[in-house]
């Protein structure tokens, strides 16, 4: 190979690895249905381990509605440690895994 194709390649090399994978819209998207596939998470897990009826999961529902008005369109401060939240307490089997 020689030095012009070598310099060709590291151009071409260079744009593709410039190149936006997603578009903005493709990445609201997903980012969109990851949201949507965590709550529903939530909310089969609340209603398997709490044994929650409709009523009760519909509560959860207008609340989480609410969280997201606040801390999405209101741009209000989330002042929770996701991080903490998120993590096992005791009391659970899962605890160690």
């Amino acid at each position: 190979m020689n030095r012009a194709e070598r310099r060709r390649q590291e151009r071409n090399k260079k744009k593709f690895d410039q190149l936006q994978t997603f578009s903005k819209k493709e990445v609201e998207s997903m980012n969109e249905q990851a949201y949507k596939y965590g709550v529903a998470f939530a909310l089969v897990a609340a209603k398997e381990v709490l044994q929650l009826g409709e009523v009760r999961l519909d509560r959860i529902r207008k609340r989480i509605t609410e969280f997201e008005f606040e801390y999405f369109h209101q741009l209000k401060p989330f002042h929770e440690d996701i991080d903490e939240t998120l993590r096992f307490k005791g009391g659970s089997k899962l605890e160690g895994k």
